[in-house]
């Protein structure tokens, strides 16, 4: 449970205080050599495993993968990941969405592929909408981009579209990527957008961090109006706000930190 509690505030560290890459590099091997130890003692899943140990493995698993950038976690993701679409059966639970999603972060077009081809096949509707999400998680610019024209290419229902959407905007890696299609391709967006999502995508760009992406969000939406959505605008220039203000007071004892390392 300490080590559950400590893990969202790492995250948000990363995610709105975090703004050069030497500082996203600092806190991530401070994360790997601070928690990978602990992971490694724990060792491989086992049927004696208590649940208390499990949920452990899960939540530094997901640490190093996420925030860590471990290679090897990375690379236990995409081997879990694969074990996993073969045989879901096969793997911890507890582990099993978590590479996914790490393995998804990291992915490559094969990936990709194989998701999409499992969105369109299945016949669990559970598995094809877990396959689905996942193809918001890309982060390499060219792969994100196939992901959001899938999203709005008539393929995908629009209350699966909108989240499909959402979520880059929601990440510091893939906001922009995902911002400047959304801007350029708003006609195939709207017709995404039920007159109660719209205020869902609206209130998505409550994660910008800056009041050059606040000024350019605010600008986009008055000229581009999105039925039903007033009060998500103004609760995401709320939220921009406060990371903005976040951000001013910690970013420089975050530099300092990092200069001491």
């Amino acid at each position: 449970a300490v080590i559950a509690e400590a893990v969202g505030p790492l995250a948000a560290i990363d995610e709105e205080i975090a703004t050069t890459p030497q500082e996203h590099e600092a806190l991530a091997a401070w994360v790997r050599s601070t928690f990978k130890p602990a992971w490694k003692r724990l060792g491989p899943p086992s049927p004696k495993d208590s649940p208390n140990t499990k949920q452990m493995r899960a939540t530094l698993f997901g640490l190093l993968g996420s925030v860590g950038n471990d290679q090897e976690v990375i690379a236990e993701s995409k081997k879990l990941a694969t074990e996993y679409f073969n045989d879901p059966w096969s793997v911890d639970t507890n582990l099993a969405h978590l590479a996914a999603a790490i393995a998804a972060i990291h992915g490559d077009a094969a990936y990709f592929d194989q998701l999409q081809h499992i969105y369109e096949t299945a016949n669990n509707p559970q598995m094809q909408e877990f396959a689905l999400g996942l193809l918001s998680y890309f982060r390499n610019p060219e792969l994100e981009r196939r992901a959001l024209e899938y999203a709005v290419s008539g393929k995908v229902r629009n209350q699966d579209a909108i989240f499909q959407l959402m979520r880059p905007l929601e990440q510091a890696q893939t906001r922009q990527v995902a911002w400047s299609f959304i801007q350029n391709n708003w006609g195939a967006v709207q017709k995404q957008l039920t007159k109660w999502m719209g205020a869902y995508l609206v209130g998505s760009t409550g994660a910008f961090c800056s009041e050059d992406m606040k000024a350019q969000m605010v600008s986009f939406f008055q000229t581009h109006p999105v039925p039903a959505s007033s009060r998500s605008l103004q609760r995401a220039k709320n939220e921009i706000d406060d990371c903005v203000q976040l951000r001013s007071a910690q970013g420089p004892k975050l530099t300092s930190w990092v200069a001491a390392q």
